[in-house]
């Protein structure tokens, strides 16, 4: 009984984070929500802002360090 009763609470404990999660992100507007912004090679400025809604980015972070 104790097995059925742990698992119950992780259900519900994640169906309230899910919820939290969902409600919290359709109430941001497009400013509220981070931005990165960056130099490419050749130095142009550009903003993840500007791909927005355009499919998948992959942004490498590369340190010579």
């Amino acid at each position: 009984m104790k097995n059925g009763w742990n698992r119950g609470v992780l259900v519900l404990v994640v169906l309230l984070v899910g919820v939290f999660l969902y409600e919290n992100a359709r109430g941001l507007k497009t400013a509220d929500r981070a931005d990165f912004s960056g130099t490419d090679l050749q130095g142009k400025r550009w903003s993840l802002a500007e791909h927005r809604g355009k499919g998948p980015v992959l942004v490498n972070f590369f340190a010579t360090w």
